[in-house]
């Protein structure tokens, strides 16, 4: 039973890398938009934690995760001086799902196998963001009236308005899908400079 547990949980980190490259179509739960990778990671964490609680897997140990402690206890000042408990007990709520994620890949990513598995299907949710940028930028030359547009862009915002197009992609807004590219830019350029034999960008 435990050896399934912790297969599912693996499996669980492989779906919720790649599940991150998307944001659409999300549904509407207390005032927020929830997500597949919202979805993934509930059981993903429990079936951590149980696996830390019977002994199974050992619990996640890292120097990386006292900046992450500091950071989490500056957000629940920052949260408590601002006067809205509602509010603040909600965002607080979503930082500290943010800051689990780290801790979870941690506890499960324990050989260059697992590691290997979760950043490949990361960079396959990437490929399909590119594959959608791709096309929404020839559907925009060719036929501005076509659906994937309508799923693809986004408002000019306070940007000026122009012959071009804003994409947000498959995310919930352009700025989420400018966070995503340059981790993925650089991922992918990482990747091809070891293929290639070439030294990584270390800047």
């Amino acid at each position: 039973m435990t050896a399934t547990a912790e297969r599912a949980a693996r499996l669980l980190l492989v779906a919720f890398a790649f599940s991150l490259a998307f944001m659409q179509p999300a549904v509407q739960l207390l005032g927020f938009a929830v997500v597949a990778s919202d979805l993934l990671f509930v059981p993903l964490l429990a079936l951590l934690a149980l696996l830390v609680w019977i002994g199974a897997v050992p619990l996640p140990r890292d120097r990386v995760f006292a900046y992450i402690a500091a950071y989490g206890l500056a957000m629940v000042a920052s949260a408590v001086a601002a006067g809205m408990p509602a509010w603040s007990a909600a965002k607080l709520l979503t930082q500290a799902y943010l800051l689990a994620i780290p801790v979870v890949a941690c506890g499960l990513v324990r050989d260059e196998a697992m590691l290997r598995a979760v950043v490949r299907w990361w960079l396959a949710g990437t490929a399909v963001v590119a594959a959608v940028g791709l096309a929404s930028l020839a559907l925009f030359a060719l036929d501005r009236g076509h659906a994937l547009l309508d799923f693809s862009r986004f408002h000019f915002g306070t940007l000026p308005a122009g012959d071009y197009p804003r994409l947000r992609l498959t995310f919930l807004n352009a700025n989420l899908a400018g966070c995503w590219r340059a981790p993925g830019s650089s991922a992918v350029r990482r990747l091809a400079d070891s293929r290639g034999g070439g030294r990584p960008d270390t800047h």
